[in-house]
């Protein structure tokens, strides 16, 4: 599906000149020795019940038939490439990446295989239409030819700059730029090896991100990302006419599209899904929002297929929407993928990461054989990572606090104290730390706090300190003695504080460096500036008189501001930083003449940028913010190939295992054919391993066969080796598998024919007999010669017992020696154990499976609407879908009041009780009191329109905020927070409600004691803590009628049995029912084998019910299994 990728493309480094002569003058090198694959979740694709997510380079297969709890079944690293688009298609994955296209056998999912890797180009987002692949690439359209699927080939490509969710019919493909005022792009692909594009349509300002053809209306739809959605005519493709547009105020949030009938589904940032009725272009409506239970903040792809929506959330992982009702989509589930890493923090054993929303601990191996390995994570926000002082780590979390952890068990970590939030730590000298903190709180100004550590968890706040007024962010610090360095980013200022007395620091010295400052370092006598275009060295052996010694220039596209660190390194010093393609490196052994920059791509086969890193010895622990955590050895070349130490292949008539050991960790693969140096078939194995094995399916027998396997270490270095084998001639008779019926089963009573199936290992000819036979001598099986499956009709009689036998014969001749003995019988009885629906006809309020129970609904209904209405903003909406903070609000001297509309079910009659739930979350002025009390609203409002004057978008309320009975149906007194309660029918309610089953209802809640307390309640469209409305009832029933029982050679019929469970309160009555004129010829019935052959003399077809009833709500009875007998001629 949609594909992105980070940073993709060239780039263009004035004044830098890179070159293998200035690494080994340097001596500059790093050896990947391991990595842990995540980064950011862009591309989601679905089959069946099987999810396909990628993160980074990180493919993942979801088992997904339980929405509400996605399964992990494997996963595929593609390393160093990210992947950039998903597709399937049969029992096929095809996956874009920066390496290439590759294509991944999924038919068993728990162990995917990749059995090709296709062209040496970066692919983006993938759609297949025929026998032709399409793609975006570089800025290039790719078409693949894909017939074979073991030897797909590139046939055409024109030049697009095209990055976004394309669509394609037979002749045309509708290709959008995302960013950059990118364009829509129409190209003509009729003839597949010359696409030429035929018009193209100007956007905004961020372009065009995604496109939907209507064939059958000859429409496209194009998403201008995260502004519009634009409807055009498309009868003549080389002149497409807009004839709609759905504005910004519907398409704000809006990323990416995916239209089914007449709905428009979009992935929407900080929301979740929007979802716009597309029926009619001219006046298309958005009809809902549905908000996840994160509010992931920036969105990617979306697929939606079988009533659920499939969304990727950028930073965090994946959400799944019920979208089966379009108006009232639900969220079911979001679950967490690795990534993004922000920030590490490594002290020589443990690996600490701050991973967006996860804060996660690896152990690393030190030593040969190098690895990581994830150990445990908790719940965080973005920020940083470190330092560590003794068994506590500090965590900054962007806007949430420091959390300071215990990391003694790093197993099991636990957040011990929380201190400020828009803060970093600062260097740490002996029991003090110095911490920067930004206040966007006028007048705006960054801060120093200065605290005592030396009594952890808990801290002691020395000193706070204002820096710079206006300037609202943490500044960057580095210390030397009694004096601490700050810069302050934008605004080009360094100052130099004395802080020997830390309650009373001393400003001594500001500096304007005329250039943006990323990042200060000290080493001896020295600090270290580094700025946007520039490095200026200060020798600070006075540091009341600093002076400039030096000043670097550079041009360093996508220069990271926030990573610079000094490294030292046998007597050599380095100042390390980061940009869109790996390190850069300033030489600084000479403090006062530094070498460099020095730019030095990682990761080496896709350089990315490097966000963070940190290093214990010649070990460099380097977060690649979209691609994983990477481990290095600094200082090593390795330019020795790997070493096959072992290698086996065992052959058998239909497949071959090849098995090699390395004596390093190694990815490899396999090429094989019938032909030397044409090898049509392939597997890869992308997992880091000295072990590899590749299992050889579907060979032919008797067959010589000819291989290329491949080797490469984390260094690139590659070995290779050729070989052959020939597979064993056939000489096993096909193995049979009984199917249908199950071997001694008992079929029900009354089923006059059977399908008798088989299936055989390998295609073969089959034949059957009722005693026992030689091959030639039986029957041939009706259906299915020369396949797998094989099967034949066989006529039934109640009262027996059948005795099959079989024998099959393979393509090459042999014959099973003996016969397959297949046994069930036909009793005169019927019965179900309700496995299944199966045998029910007809269900009313039950649910089947592992018996029968009452279909008890949820006691818990959620509202329609929720909205808060002010008078101090007449005119405003406040959907409280949009509000991160108050959500619905009543109080403020009764100028805050609460709308709320719900629907009572059908199945709701007989009534014993309903209440209305909200959960407080917050107030203003608490030391009020408070009461809240709820009337019946008249008539119905608009959730989006509704305000103090207007009850929709045309009508006013009669009395501004709100026309309602001034009849209290109930109150509720509010304290702190949790859960409140309104009793709306029922003994507790003051002025209970008179409502039916399918009413609508509204109601309006105020506050009853006036004054200026304010509290906040949580929405409907909050992740947790929902409003509910509470429904309890007095009797509930339900029945199971099953299909009519038609028995052969019936003499008559015998008895009724049935098994169940009656808890206190619940009951069953069975009844027997004529199932040709519906009659009821018997009622009452025990289950305990009744006598039914007088009531039923004469009849030839019946139907059971059961009817459950509970009147101990929620309470069910259960029906395990029901059973009728006769007896036969």
């Amino acid at each position: 599906m949609a594909g992105k990728f980070r940073y993709f493309g060239f780039f263009l480094f004035l004044g830098i000149i890179i070159s293998s002569d200035i690494f080994s003058a340097n001596k500059i090198s790093f050896k990947k020795v391991a990595q842990f694959p995540g980064g950011e979740t862009y591309n989601v694709e679905v089959s069946g019940n099987l999810l396909f997510t990628a993160t980074g380079p990180l493919l993942e297969i979801w088992d997904v038939s339980d929405r509400s709890k996605p399964k992990k079944l494997s996963q595929i690293s593609f390393n160093d490439y990210n992947i950039g688009g998903l597709y399937s298609r049969d029992n096929y994955l095809f996956v874009g990446t920066q390496g290439g296209l590759a294509v991944i056998d999924i038919s068993n999912p728990v162990n995917p295989q990749v059995i090709g890797i296709y062209g040496n180009r970066a692919i983006g987002t993938i759609k297949i239409k025929g026998d032709y692949l399409y793609a975006n690439s570089q800025g290039n359209f790719v078409i693949f030819d894909i017939k074979d699927i073991h030897n797909i080939k590139e046939i055409g490509k024109v030049r697009v700059p095209s990055n976004g969710d394309f669509s394609i019919t037979e002749k045309y493909a509708y290709l959008p730029k995302k960013y950059d005022c990118g364009k829509l792009y129409i190209v003509d692909i009729s003839d597949k090896r010359n696409p030429f594009v035929v018009k193209s349509i100007s956007g905004g300002r961020l372009g065009f991100s995604a496109t939907h053809v209507d064939e059958k209306r000859k429409l496209l739809f194009a998403l201008e990302y995260r502004t519009a959605l634009h409807v055009y005519d498309i009868s003549n493709p080389a002149n497409p006419v807009e004839i709609g547009k759905l504005g910004s105020g519907a398409m704000w949030t809006a990323a990416d599209m995916k239209i089914v009938g007449n709905y428009a589904y979009f992935s929407a940032f900080y929301e979740g899904i929007r979802i716009v009725d597309v029926s009619k272009p001219e006046n298309m409506k958005l009809v809902s929002i549905c908000y996840d239970g994160w509010r992931p903040g920036y969105v990617a792809d979306i697929v939606v297929k079988d009533g659920y929506a499939y969304e990727a959330c950028e930073p965090k992982g994946f959400a799944i929407f019920d979208v089966h009702n379009p108006k009232k989509p639900k969220w079911v589930n979001s679950t967490l993928t690795h990534g993004r890493f922000d920030a590490v923090y490594f002290d020589g054993k443990y690996v600490y990461v701050n991973a967006e929303y996860e804060f996660m601990i690896f152990k690393v191996n030190t030593s040969p054989p190098y690895g990581i390995k994830h150990i445990s994570s908790f719940e965080w926000a973005r920020g940083g990572a470190g330092p560590k002082v003794g068994n506590y780590l500090f965590v900054s979390g962007g806007w949430r606090p420091v959390a300071i952890v215990d990391v003694s068990d790093p197993e099991n970590p636990k957040i011990v104290k929380k201190y400020s939030n828009q803060i970093s730590p600062g260097p740490v000298v002996g029991n003090i730390m110095y911490l920067g903190r930004g206040n966007q709180s006028r007048p705006r100004s960054s801060e120093l706090h200065i605290i005592d550590i030396s009594k952890l968890p808990e801290i002691t706040v020395i000193a706070k300190h204002k820096l710079l007024e206006g300037y609202p962010y943490p500044p960057a610090l580095s210390i030397k003695g009694n004096y601490l360095f700050a810069g302050f980013g934008n605004k080009c200022i360094l100052k130099i504080y004395d802080v020997s007395n830390p309650v009373n620091i001393r400003e001594i010295c500001t500096i304007k460096t005329g250039d943006q400052i990323h990042s200060i370092a000290v080493c001896g006598d020295y600090l270290y500036v580094k700025c946007s275009n520039k490095l200026d060295v200060f020798k600070i052996s006075n540091p009341s008189n600093p002076v400039k010694i030096k000043s670097i220039r550079y041009s360093i596209s996508g220069l990271y501001p926030f990573l610079f660190k000094l490294y030292r390194f046998n007597k050599k010093k380095y100042l390390i930083s980061s940009y869109l393609r790996g390190l850069v490196i300033w030489d600084i052994t000479e403090p006062s003449n530094p070498a460099g920059p020095i730019l030095y791509p990682l990761p080496f086969k896709s350089p990315g940028l490097i966000k963070s890193l940190d290093f214990k010895g010649d070990l460099f622990v380097i977060a690649v913010g979209y691609k994983g955590i990477y481990v290095y050895k600094f200082g090593e070349v390795d330019n020795k190939p790997p070493a096959i130490k072992d290698f086996s292949v065992k052959v058998k008539d239909y497949s071959a295992t090849i098995h090699l050991r390395t004596d390093e960790k190694t990815i490899c693969f396999i090429k094989y054919g019938k032909s030397p140096d044409k090898y049509n078939r392939a597997l890869y194995d992308l997992n880091y391993s000295i072990n590899h094995m590749f299992n050889l399916k579907n060979l032919v027998p008797d067959t010589k066969y000819y291989f290329l396997i491949e080797a490469e270490d984390l260094s690139g270095n590659k070995i290779s080796k050729k070989g052959s084998f020939k597979t064993y001639p056939d000489k096993t008779p096909p193995e049979i598998t009984i199917i249908n019926p199950k071997q001694n089963e008992s079929l029900p009573g009354g089923t006059g024919k059977v399908n008798i199936k088989i299936k055989t290992d390998e295609n073969a000819w089959c034949q059957y007999s009722f005693s026992d036979f030689k091959y030639g001598e039986g029957k041939d099986f009706t259906e299915g010669q020369g396949t797998t499956h094989h099967s034949f009709i066989l006529d039934l009689e109640d009262g027996r017992k059948y005795t099959v036998y079989y024998r099959c014969r393979d393509k090459y001749g042999n014959k099973n020696l003996t016969c397959v003995i297949h046994n069930f019988s036909v009793p005169a009885k019927w019965w179900d154990s309700f496995k299944d629906s199966s045998k029910v006809s007809e269900n009313v309020r039950c649910k089947v499976g592992k018996g029968v129970k009452l279909d008890i609904p949820s006691t818990k209904i959620h509202l329609d609407k929720d909205v808060h209405i002010s008078a101090i903003h007449s005119n405003s909406n406040f959907n409280p879908g949009g509000i991160n903070g108050y959500g619905l609000a009543v109080g403020n001297y009764d100028r805050w009041r609460i709308l709320i509309e719900f629907t009572l079910p059908e199945w709701a009659k007989n009534l014993s009780s309903l209440k209305l739930f909200l959960y407080r979350h917050g107030g203003l002025y608490t030391d009020y009191s408070k009461k809240i009390g709820v009337y019946l609203l008249k008539g119905s409002f608009s959730e989006e329109k509704a305000t103090w004057i207007k009850r929709n978008q045309s009508e006013k309320w009669n009395n501004p905020g709100g026309d309602y009975l001034p009849l209290l149906i109930d109150s509720a007194k509010i304290d702190g927070n949790g859960w409140y309660c309104w009793t709306l029918v029922g003994k507790d309610a003051e002025n209970p409600l008179d409502i039916s089953p399918g009413d609508r209802v509204a109601l309006l809640l105020k506050e009853i004691t006036k004054n200026i307390r304010s509290d906040f309640f949580r929405q409907k469209e909050y992740s947790s803590n929902k409003p509910y409305i509470e429904v309890r009832l007095s009797e509930y029933s339900g029945y199971i009628i099953s299909k009519p029982i038609k028995p052969k050679n019936i003499v008559s019929w015998d008895k009724f049995y049935a098994d169940a469970t009656l808890p206190e309160g619940t009951s069953i009555t069975y009844s027997i029912i004529d199932a040709e004129t519906g009659k009821v010829l018997c009622r009452g019935l025990t289950g305990n084998g009744d006598d039914i052959s007088g009531s039923l003399s004469n009849i030839k077809s019946i139907k059971l019910k059961a009817e459950l009833k509970t009147k101990k709500f929620p309470s069910t009875p259960v029906l395990y299994r029901w059973c009728v007998t006769w007896k036969s001629k």
